[in-house]
């Protein structure tokens, strides 16, 4: 980030980051500030507004993400009640939405809410942003992150402790969601495979 930014009106504003106005080559910028800035944001006394979007959070959906209702295990938070999942999505969309500045765009993640979620579905909304306005990764580059998923250990990743494994798995999660296009990434198969590799080493 420019030192200037500091004094950029946007900050005066209520923002995280500088909001995303629409065009398209500014997404790859908008989702890795946004996403950094989201996780000093709670979601709620369990959940960062990061792990929302990511489908980390109780009742998300991706995998590792503890089950509605599921007791709380390897030191992750449980997996709470559908209400609260559906306070943390209304908290985080509006946060979202608020950092969306183009109207047709915005209406067009809003139709993505979904009724399951009252029309907050956040995490829905990000997959949607994430798969159209990210610069696809080059082969070069999607080598070298899998490289560095594969080689970091799981003590300099998230440390040594209760729920290790859990927070390693999520790590390794968030790094791949940022390889573009989806089919580039690693397998749920192919990410257990790492994990044994680390705890076998």
């Amino acid at each position: 980030m420019a030192m200037d930014d500091h004094f950029e009106p946007w900050r005066k504003q209520g923002f995280i980051c500088k909001p995303f106005a629409g065009d398209r080559g500014d997404g790859d910028r908008f989702v890795s500030e946004f996403l950094d800035a989201a996780a000093a944001k709670k979601a709620d006394d369990d959940w960062t507004m990061d792990e929302v979007l990511l489908g980390q959070d109780g009742g998300g959906d991706a995998a590792g993400a503890p089950a509605l209702g599921a007791a709380a295990a390897g030191g992750l938070p449980a997996g709470g009640t559908a209400r609260e999942r559906t306070r943390r999505l209304k908290a985080t969309t509006a946060l979202l939405l608020h950092h969306v500045l183009d109207p047709s765009l915005k209406a067009t993640l809003r139709a993505l809410g979904g009724a399951a979620a009252g029309g907050h579905d956040a995490r829905a909304m990000w997959v949607f942003f994430t798969a159209n306005f990210r610069t696809p990764t080059t082969t070069s580059d999607v080598m070298q992150m899998k490289a560095e998923m594969q080689m970091t250990p799981i003590l300099q990743a998230v440390g040594f402790g209760d729920g290790s494994v859990l927070k390693f798995k999520m790590f390794l999660d968030k790094k791949n969601a940022d390889i573009q296009p989806v089919a580039q990434r690693f397998t749920e198969q192919e990410l257990c495979e790492i994990m044994l590799n680390q705890l076998f080493k």
